[in-house]
Order: structure tokens, then C-alpha cells, then sequence
């Protein structure tokens, strides 16, 4: 067992020996940095003038939700909504570049899309025409437009009635909070999947393709473990240095975003998110699913390159 533990280190200090490959691991590192805060850069322009910068938006926003948290979704709430926004007068260009939707309307742009997608409206005028009986059947409402899109789906009866079920679980009524940090870090991990995945198939493919280059191959396989454990040691090297590369870039994502944005709201459920999600899952288990999946598909990414490279 000595043996094989040292054979790893051995392989390991074949990836990390190279200046190219710390520079790169370095350079990750910083990419993904910078992208979780990249978003945070440049201004928001109304009519070719500077309204405020990213970063501005990002702080007014989180202020005005987190005025809003802690509070139930009901008819209270969505009366509040829809007041705000009556006082957008219609316009021919984005209502959100309105001085009425800046005063009146921004605190309460998720739970306009909350409305939006339980009654299924898609303007304004439509919002306007809602009732307080309306708003009282809010959760109801919601329930009969996820169990339409199931109806609607090409599943089998056992499935749509699964669906169905687990639509059930939800918890209701939700408790507004603020979610930016979640909603962020949801985006980031595509940035932070592709990184992985280019950087592990840029170190991991010497694994094999290096002992054909240096002639070490005829040496290797004629030797008395060169045809299994020398191999075992190879995948396993290649495996687990694609596991700690996503660990550690996915760390880096998840401090940077939480750091700048937020980090509460971790036990608040997804359907803030996509208000017609059917899984009964709060903000941090679909975090972690996010890194799980990634995980997994950077694992077969390593994986095919490794049997390239050995080809």
C-alpha cells in the first residue's frame, strides 16, 4: 500500500512539477475569481446616461428586498405589488427605465414575477386586473399552473402523478428573503464547470500521452506492475486531482459570490427562483446540487481524456 501511495505522489509531482501548469492553476484560480465579481462591473445606462453603476444596482437592490424579508406572500404583499406598479405609466421602451418604476415599482420586481408566473400574465395591464379573491388563492393558483404544466408534458400517467405528489410537498406560504447570493452563484458554476473542465483535461492528459512522448511507455508496460498498478495509479491520480480542482474552484465561487452579494436565504425554497418548480428544495441543496452534477461531469471529462490520451 506505501508503494502505491508513493507512486501517486510520484504522479503528482509530475502535473505539478511544470512552472506552465502552477501558472495555470494560478490563473484559474483568478478567472474564477473575477468572474463572480465581473458582473458587478461597467453602469446601467437609461437613455444613453449613466444611471448608476452595477455594483450600485446590485447594493439598491439587495436593500430593498431585504426591507421586504421576513414577510409572508400573501394578498398583502401582492396588493403592494401590484399598487407599485400601477403607477408605471405604459410606454413604448422598457418600463423599467421609468422614473415610476425606479420610485415605486424596483422593491418589488421578484414578487411581480412570483405574480407573473402563478396567474400566467405577461404585461402589466393584465397584473392590473386581478382581484383581492385573486390574490387570496394565490398558493391555490400557483398549484393549478405547476399541475397544468405537468398535464401538459409528454410524461407518462405514473410520472405526471409522481410529479404531481412531489409538487404537493412544497411548503407554503413563503417567507420573502433575499436570494441574490444563491441566484448568483447558480450562474457562476456555469463559468466555473467550464474552467474545470479545461484546465483538468489540460493537466491530466500527460498522464498517459507524456510516457508515450518520453519513450517511457515499452519500459512501463514490460515492467512487473506497468500493466496494472502503475495504471490503477494513473486513473486514480487523474480522478482525484479533477475532485480537489472542482472542490477548490467551487469553494472559490461560493466565498467570492457570497462575499459581494449575500449569503442568506440558504434554507429558502428555489421556487423564488422558478416560482413553478415542482421540487421541494431550498436554495443551498440545489447549491449543492449544482456541485454535485459538475463534479461528476468534470469526473467523465477526465475520464475520456485519459483514455485518449492512453490511445
Amino acid at each position: 500500500m506505501n508503494s502505491y501511495y508513493e507512486l501517486v505522489k510520484f504522479e503528482y509531482r509530475k502535473i505539478l512539477r511544470k512552472r506552465s501548469t502552477i501558472i495555470t492553476l494560478l490563473l484559474t484560480v483568478f478567472l474564477t475569481a473575477f468572474s463572480c465579481v465581473g458582473p458587478l462591473m461597467g453602469n446601467y445606462y437609461i437613455k444613453g446616461e449613466v444611471l448608476e453603476s452595477n455594483y450600485d444596482a446590485m447594493k439598491k437592490d439587495r436593500e430593498y428586498i431585504r426591507g421586504l424579508s421576513g414577510r409572508e406572500i400573501n394578498s398583502d404583499i401582492l396588493s403592494e405589488t401590484i399598487e407599485a406598479y400601477s403607477h408605471i405609466i405604459p410606454t413604448d421602451g422598457k418600463y423599467t427605465d421609468t422614473d415610476e418604476y425606479q420610485q415605486y415599482a424596483r422593491p418589488y420586481s421578484e414578487i411581480y414575477y412570483m405574480i407573473r408566473k402563478a396567474y400566467n400574465i405577461n404585461d402589466l395591464e393584465e397584473m392590473s386586473s386581478l382581484t383581492k379573491e385573486n390574490l387570496n388563492d394565490f398558493y391555490t393558483t400557483r398549484q393549478s399552473m405547476v399541475e397544468k404544466n405537468i398535464e401538459d408534458t409528454t410524461m407518462s400517467s405514473t410520472e405526471k402523478a409522481n410529479s404531481v405528489n412531489m409538487s404537493r410537498e412544497v411548503k407554503t406560504p413563503f417567507i420573502y428573503s433575499y436570494s441574490g447570493g444563491y441566484t448568483r452563484f447558480f450562474s457562476q458554476m456555469y463559468i466555473t464547470a467550464i474552467l474545470i473542465c479545461f484546465i483538468c483535461s489540460v493537466c491530466i492528459a500527460p498522464l498517459f500521452a507524456g510516457e508515450y512522448t518520453d519513450r517511457m511507455d515499452s519500459l512501463i508496460l514490460s515492467s512487473k506492475y506497468g500493466k496494472n498498478k502503475i495504471i490503477y495509479t494513473k486513473l486514480f491520480t487523474g480522478i482525484s486531482f479533477s475532485i480537489l480542482l472542482s472542490i477548490v474552484l467551487a469553494v472559490v465561487s461560493y466565498i467570492m459570490v457570497m462575499t459581494f452579494y449575500g449569503c442568506e436565504s440558504g434554507n429558502s425554497p428555489i421556487q423564488f427562483l422558478l416560482p413553478l418548480s415542482i421540487r421541494p428544495f431550498t436554495m443551498r441543496q440545489v447549491a449543492m446540487m449544482y456541485f454535485v452534477i459538475i463534479l461528476f461531469g468534470n469526473i467523465l471529462s477526465t475520464s475520456l481524456t485519459m483514455m485518449l490520451s492512453a490511445k
